[in-house]
């Protein structure tokens, strides 16, 4: 399930099928409480929607009380409200989500075992085992 999940894109448009903290949308393939621990930790509301987050007039609330923010929720804050800067959400268009490993956007059992095959193998040496013939003894 969790290479399923690696193929997911979340595109955000109204906010109202996404959510803030757990579905990767706003960084590359990974969601805001991943990228932003102490910052998750501190808040409030770990499943709301995006739109829940941004309230009516797109000002950001993330659900953390002043008293429970230290340095690092702080700076983790910062860098978030800073990357929500460029975020626009479109009022006319509904959150969708898309493959990543098909050109179209489209799931298939072939794109999800080419994806998923990459992301195992990415980076390390894939190891080539010849068996050769075996023989097996039977009970008889």
């Amino acid at each position: 399930m969790a290479d399923f999940n690696k193929g997911i894109v979340f595109k955000v448009a109204d906010g109202k099928r996404v959510r803030f903290w757990l579905d990767p949308w706003l960084t590359d393939d990974v969601p805001l409480c991943q990228k932003f621990p102490n910052l998750y930790q501190a808040c409030n509301s770990k499943d709301d929607l995006v739109a829940d987050v941004a309230g009516e007039n797109e000002e950001w609330n993330l659900g953390v009380s002043r008293n429970r923010m230290w340095d690092r929720e702080i700076i983790e804050a910062a860098e978030l409200l800073h990357l929500l800067e460029n975020f626009h959400f479109s009022q006319i268009q509904e959150d969708s989500r898309q493959w990543k490993w098909d050109k179209h956007g489209n799931f298939s059992v072939k794109s999800m075992y080419c994806g998923s095959t990459d992301t195992i193998h990415e980076g390390s040496s894939m190891m080539q085992v010849s068996l050769g013939s075996c023989r097996v003894a039977s009970n008889g």
